[in-house]
């Protein structure tokens, strides 16, 4: 791949992107991929209404109604009338659902680690670098 051909490295990174994160997510526990992904947005910006977290996860009201409802019925979120809007329904997470999620992450992280002892340390610092660029690129482009 030519260094300055930035449609084959956009190509390339989505599909090395996209198996990494497939294995993390086989790695990172029982709960599904889609789930685990509602439930840290819920905890990152709880309590959110659920249209908004329907918004932040790119996906229709009623499919994040259905995840929130497999949620609820692990016990990992609840469900709360907004006191400003009754109409408004929000979505927190539960204390077994911070627990998961937590467990979730330590698994993931603990995959990582383990790929990462497998490279030289000069291939560490090169990924080190490249995340360091890539969060960089997303920051630039952040709201």
């Amino acid at each position: 791949m030519a260094a300055h051909d930035s449609t084959e490295l956009a190509a390339r990174t989505r599909q090395v992107v996209a198996r990494l994160n497939r294995r993390v997510s086989r790695e990172a526990g029982t709960t599904p991929h889609s789930q685990r992904l509602a439930l840290a947005t819920v905890l990152q910006l709880e309590p959110i209404p659920l249209s908004a977290l329907a918004t932040a996860e790119c996906v229709s009201r009623p499919t994040m109604s259905g995840i929130v409802d497999q949620l609820v019925r692990k016990q990992l979120v609840r469900r709360r009338s907004d006191p400003q809007d009754l109409r408004v329904v929000l979505v927190e997470t539960t204390a077994k659902g911070r627990r998961v999620l937590e467990s979730s992450r330590a698994q993931a992280t603990a995959y990582l680690r383990e790929a990462f002892t497998r490279l030289t340390t000069a291939e560490r610092a090169t990924v080190a670098e490249a995340i360091e660029i890539l969060d960089a690129m997303l920051e630039s482009e952040a709201p």
